[in-house]
This record gives C-alpha cells, structure tokens and sequence, in this order.
C-alpha cells in the first residue's frame, strides 16, 4: 500500500466528540464485483487497502479476509456496498447471473457466521460525500485501485455518519 497522508482522522475524531460516539476498533470496507475492494481502518485511521479478482477466485474468496485464520483480526463492523436492480437496468441484467449480488451474498454469510454486523450501503451513499475531492484532500485517493477507493468512501461515511 502506498503512504498516506490522514487528513480524515481529524474530522472524525472532531465528529466524535461532538456525536458522543466512540470511534470503531475495526472496521472492515468492501466494494463487491467481480474485482472487491477492500480496505481496512484500525481506530479511525486507514491502515490497509486492496483489490481483489473475485471472479477468479471462487471459494477463495473465504481466505481473502483469513476468515479460516483464528488469529487473524475480528471485524468490529463490515459494511459492504450493496447492489440492486433498478428499471434501468432491468434489460441489462435479464438472464444475468448479476455476480456483485452472489458476492454480497457470500459475504454476508461468512460475517454472520462470525457474529459481526455487516451494514450494507447504496452506493450513492458513499459517494455522496466522500467525493473524489474529498479523498484527495484527505490522502485518500489511492492511484489505480478505483474499487478500493470505493470501499474507502462506504468506511469513511459510515465512520462519520453510520449508526453503532
């Protein structure tokens, strides 16, 4: 992961403070797809980002959070963006397996079983706010990894914003 600069820990510290909220421990961010961002934010700061083949991977896809690994980090939180159909795209996705949604559904699954509250959000949700502006200021834009960028902005909004 390159260096990142965090101009966002202070505002969410600031938000904290005044919202009574205490900052998550860990929190775990994922852009569901055929290629999953992932990011990682360890009391409030991001510590660790990725992107992965999802498609490729298959049943992987237990191993890409070392959910088989006991010593591994528990999640306090997940939040996933979620996928729905609209009008729109209802011709696009006629017939279609719609893969980002078979993705959440794993996800969800292997969270529930370890107990940790997965919180799924629109996608606008993320961007809403945390826009590409916004990363960039905050040392958030991270070069070539859109889908991790992506799961940057549902970890950061929910952090500021989403309810415990």
């Amino acid at each position: 992961m390159e260096k990142i600069t965090d101009h966002f820990y202070p505002l969410l510290t600031k938000l904290s403070k005044q919202n009574k909220k205490a900052i998550t421990r860990n929190l775990l961010s994922i852009d569901p797809g055929e290629t999953t961002g992932w990011v990682q934010f360890t009391d409030g700061k991001l510590v660790d980002t990725g992107m992965l083949e999802t498609k490729k991977l298959g049943l992987g896809l237990l191993d890409i959070f070392n959910i088989k690994n006991p010593n591994v980090i528990d999640f306090d939180y997940v939040v996933i963006e979620d996928y729905k159909i609209y009008p729109h795209m209802l011709k696009q996705h006629s017939l279609s397996a719609v893969f980002p949604v078979k993705v959440i559904g794993v996800l969800q699954y292997i969270f529930e079983l370890k107990k940790i509250p997965v919180v799924l959000q629109m996608a606008s949700t993320g961007k809403s706010f945390c826009t590409d502006k916004r990363l960039k200021e905050w040392g958030y834009w991270i070069k070539g990894q859109k889908h991790s960028r992506d799961a940057i902005r549902h970890g950061a909004h929910w952090l500021l914003f989403g309810r415990r």
